[in-house]
């Protein structure tokens, strides 16, 4: 499992809550922040556009932390990539 997996998971929680079928045809805003101006350090925020914000998702690469948030606020959903995951994803990387 990646972090574009538990990304994808909190998109569908925000939709979800939204509660709208057309929620997935609207377009997801993106912002990457390089905290101390290095990727590891990366914070990825994430919009689900309307005419009000529907709702946000906060990308903490360093923690491997996703949360989800509706629009105002409460959060709906926080996914932790485990660092067992990682590193058996990582070994599998370099044997392919």
């Amino acid at each position: 499992m990646k972090i574009e997996d538990l990304i994808e998971r909190a998109k569908l929680d925000v939709v979800k809550a939204v509660g709208e079928s057309k929620s997935r045809q609207r377009k997801w805003l993106k912002r990457d922040i390089d905290s101390y101006k290095s990727r590891k350090f990366r914070i990825r925020v994430l919009v689900l556009e309307g005419s009000e914000p529907r709702g946000v998702i906060i990308v903490n690469y360093y923690e491997r932390m996703v949360q989800a948030f509706d629009a105002y606020g409460e959060k709906l959903s926080q996914y932790v990539l485990d660092v067992e995951q990682l590193k058996e994803h990582d070994r599998r990387q370099v044997a392919s």
